[in-house]
């Protein structure tokens, strides 16, 4: 786990120097916790875990946009500072997200069972990060895509 953790931190290009933050609720993913807190101090991150309270959360249950974190402005704040984040909460397509994301903090969200995590792990052409260029134009091909094969 702390390998594959690791090789995912260098493709989100953690360095030394950042602080990393690992965001979790309750007793959930604790084990995930431990596991990218290690692989950054082992990239030179520094790192903290933020956990907050579930309480509450079966009332927002199933609601997109809710969860532990909703209304806890000072946490918000915290990680407002920080280089990058591990949402092991699922802060996806809340408002505290974009706050966080606005703030220029770089969110990665781990929900998924550590085997479904090794067969999904990327690389850096499946990013999309590289600009591949068309053969026959100076536009960038579709981020995600391969170089169209050349024809002969």
């Amino acid at each position: 786990m702390l390998e594959l953790f690791k090789a995912e931190l260098t493709l989100c290009k953690v360095t030394k120097g950042e602080v990393v933050a690992v965001l979790s609720g309750g007793e959930d993913q604790q084990e995930y916790a431990q596991a990218f807190m290690l692989a950054a101090q082992s990239l030179g991150a520094t790192t903290f875990h933020l956990n907050v309270p579930k309480y509450g959360q079966g009332k927002v249950a199933g609601l997109q946009g809710r969860h532990a974190l909703t209304g806890n402005q000072p946490a918000i704040d915290t990680l407002k500072r920080v280089d990058m984040v591990i949402d092991l909460l699922g802060l996806l397509f809340s408002r505290e997200q974009a706050e966080i994301q606005e703030a220029g903090t770089r969110i990665l969200r781990v929900m998924e069972p550590f085997h479904i995590l090794k067969k999904m792990f990327p690389t850096e052409d499946l990013r999309g990060e590289r600009s591949f260029l068309e053969p026959s134009s100076s536009r960038p091909a579709k981020c995600g895509s391969r170089r169209p094969a050349e024809r002969t």
